[in-house]
């Protein structure tokens, strides 16, 4: 019953009092600061990590880039001289599928993501070629007929190839500044 007689005398005069609207404003204050302190303090620790993995991350690059510009030219030498055997190497592609999204972190140029793009997307071509080839190789030696399909095949898995290397050569180059 006492409950009910204190409601009854309640006064919205002195629940809006000037305490209660210093202590609101100070409140968004202090959280508007929180919040930006909190994005600030973000943003440093980014850029920490970031400058701190970036060699990692243009050494992995490198490396992955290399090991495709090895296994290109054993897969061309292979090709040109007629000496097919079933090859267990493809390309590397899954690296440069990871990191499609830093990349722009760690590399500045916007010219050179693009690059690395198109070795992703051309190494991938030059896998489904060279699985086509091989597969025409088969049916060829099995039938003992030629096919028209294979040089074509070959023809623009070696062009594909070249494409990539250069790509591949110029991405090193910058990277290597």
């Amino acid at each position: 019953m006492m409950f009910l007689c204190q409601i009854a005398n309640f006064s919205w005069k002195s629940f809006f009092n000037i305490a209660f609207f210093q202590q609101l404003i100070t409140t968004f204050i202090a959280v508007g600061l929180g919040v930006i302190t909190a994005l600030w303090v973000d943003r440093i620790i980014k850029r920490f990590q970031t400058k701190k993995e970036r060699p990692l991350f243009i050494n992995a690059l490198k490396i992955s880039l290399e090991k495709n510009l090895e296994i290109i030219n054993e897969l061309n030498s292979e090709i040109q001289n007629e000496n097919i055997k079933i090859p267990s190497l493809q390309l590397d592609s899954n690296f440069l599928d990871s990191i499609a999204i830093r990349k722009f972190d760690y590399i500045k140029s916007f010219d050179i993501c693009r690059k690395i793009d198109e070795i992703k997307y051309r190494t991938l071509q030059s896998n489904y070629m060279l699985k086509l080839f091989l597969n025409d190789e088969m049916v060829r030696k099995l039938n003992s007929r030629s096919l028209a399909i294979a040089p074509n095949i070959k023809t623009k898995y070696s062009e594909n190839n070249n494409q990539i290397e250069n790509l591949i050569n110029e991405v090193l180059e910058y990277l290597n500044k």
